[in-house]
């Protein structure tokens, strides 16, 4: 009977004590990771050359580092459509050039798919100058897409760079503006009013 107090004695010593120790241990390892995590953070985050960097490298990646991944769905959605119109005018594109050439070459064996009576495509066209309209037309548009996925390649960066700056502005609320009201002062026999204007930052 002795004994085993003893032992219920030396065991509930024991987890005592460790459980003192486990708690110390885990506020030890939660300073030293906030203490980690805030210093990691103050080196690794990125300047805005960086951001710019990362997007030019490939897009999206910016908005990424300035944690802004709702802005993923709207560039890759504008990619995706650009690239979309892209291959579809290319697509008319070279059907309406080579069809025009074939209109145009003075060669009976040749005929287009666009061929009034021998074309196997649904719309037919009966004039030479429209298949010529269509093939710029689509040029045109083939041109106009390239610009498109350009124009949203550049924005890309451009959105990551100026994001990337806005992020250091302190927008805190310590920002504040007052106008304090008239004070009188007296130098002699003279009164003087004087307003203040305070901006604190």
């Amino acid at each position: 009977m002795n004994n085993t107090l003893k032992y219920l004695t030396l065991i509930s010593i024991f987890i005592l004590i460790s459980n003192k120790c486990l708690c110390q241990t885990k506020q030890f390892s939660c300073n030293l990771y906030t203490s980690y995590s805030a210093a990691d953070m103050a080196l690794t985050k990125p300047t805005p050359s960086q951001v710019m960097w990362r997007s030019v490298i490939l897009p999206g990646l910016g908005q990424i580092s300035n944690r802004q991944i709702w802005k993923l769905p709207l560039i890759y959605g504008g990619f995706a459509a650009s690239l979309y119109y892209f291959s579809f005018s290319r697509g008319k594109y070279m059907d309406f050039k080579q069809a025009f050439i074939y209109r145009t070459d003075n060669d009976p064996s040749t005929i287009d798919v666009y061929d009034p009576l021998y074309g196997t495509s649904q719309v037919r066209y009966s004039s030479e100058n429209q298949l010529k309209y269509l093939r710029d037309l689509y040029r045109r548009n083939t041109e106009i897409s390239v610009i498109i996925t350009a124009g949203i390649y550049a924005l890309n960066i451009l959105d990551a760079y100026v994001s990337a700056h806005l992020r250091s502005f302190d927008i805190s609320d310590d920002l504040s503006f007052s106008l304090g009201l008239p004070n009188i002062y007296r130098i002699k026999d003279s009164y003087f009013f004087a307003s203040g204007l305070t901006l604190t930052f």
